[in-house]
């Protein structure tokens, strides 16, 4: 288990409900996943008898040295961090447009579009930005993998309409259900590796455990919104105010990391507590290691 990746979730309604209905204590409980529960009773239970009960992987072995160190001082400082198994010459030197960087930011300011919907969000000039983007990677690298995550199944809906205009995606005539077209499915197998899953498209529950070589990070939320309170900060960011989700959605990569979104909801006063992964992410795309475009 990792408390600081998806924990148990509440069907939103339901949710609501609760924390209209319920007593404080309750909704500090239900707010804790049952893993987080455990690590904290097994501590206890050290304090008391000794008894180590817990063992703690601290060495990782999937992303660049330099995107682990990202991962491990941004969401896991407070367990201690991890520290990399791998080396960076484990990794291809260059990636057209990217070079040798890590991660990278595509700015995609409000006036260019800005998101849609009610309860699910989407934005287009987002998808389309992401769908063409990830064509050519797809294109260029056929040994790479690619993965497009996003918070919100409205942009999966947008994502897939972009991918399908440019053939990425396609429609099974027998049962209308859109899929990953032929071509794009599996990766080519080099240097006697086997070949794997080579594209995924999705929510963040549908990548938590899985690894791609890119990945591209769908941020959706675009808006003029004030955040001066709880309420109003969760009207502004919706799903980026829960970090799980952000830990899972900025750890899948091994090579490269691209968000694409629009910067300037990262620079008002409450940013930096209000969504501090992604603050820092846009500071680490503007140092040595990154690239903003």
């Amino acid at each position: 288990g990792d408390h600081r990746q998806l924990p148990h979730l509440l069907e939103t309604r339901i949710e609501q409900e609760i924390k209209l209905s319920v007593e404080d204590k309750t909704k500090e409980i239900l707010g804790i996943s049952m893993f987080e529960r455990l690590l904290k009773y097994v501590h206890d239970q050290k304090k008391i008898d000794g008894v180590n009960r817990y063992a703690k992987l601290d060495v990782q072995f999937r992303m660049h040295p330099g995107l682990a160190k990202f991962v491990s001082d941004t969401f896991y400082k407070l367990d201690g961090g991890f520290t990399s198994g791998v080396t960076d010459m484990m990794f291809p030197s260059e990636i057209t447009r990217y070079g040798k960087k890590l991660a990278a930011w595509k700015n995609i300011p409000y006036g260019d579009g800005p998101e849609r919907g009610g309860q699910s969000k989407s934005r287009p000039v987002e998808a389309a930005w992401i769908a063409s983007e990830a064509r050519r990677l797809l294109d260029e690298y056929p040994s790479l993998s690619v993965g497009i995550i996003t918070f919100y199944s409205d942009q999966v809906k947008c994502l897939h309409k972009a991918l399908l205009e440019l053939n990425v995606m396609s429609i099974d005539p027998s049962s209308g259900i859109c899929g990953i077209a032929d071509a794009y499915r599996i990766t080519k197998a080099v240097n006697g590796e086997s070949p794997k899953e080579r594209f995924r498209v999705g929510t963040v529950d549908a990548f938590q455990g899985k690894e791609f070589d890119i990945v591209l990070l769908s941020m959706t939320r675009s808006n003029d919104y004030c955040a001066e309170d709880e309420k109003s900060v969760r009207r502004k960011y919706g799903h980026l105010v829960i970090e799980n989700r952000l830990c899972v959605a900025m750890s899948r990569q091994k090579r490269l990391l691209i968000v694409a979104g629009d910067a300037d909801m990262l620079k008002n006063a409450s940013a930096s507590k209000t969504v501090p992964g992604l603050v820092k992410y846009l500071e680490f795309c503007g140092g040595a290691d990154g690239i903003i475009i």
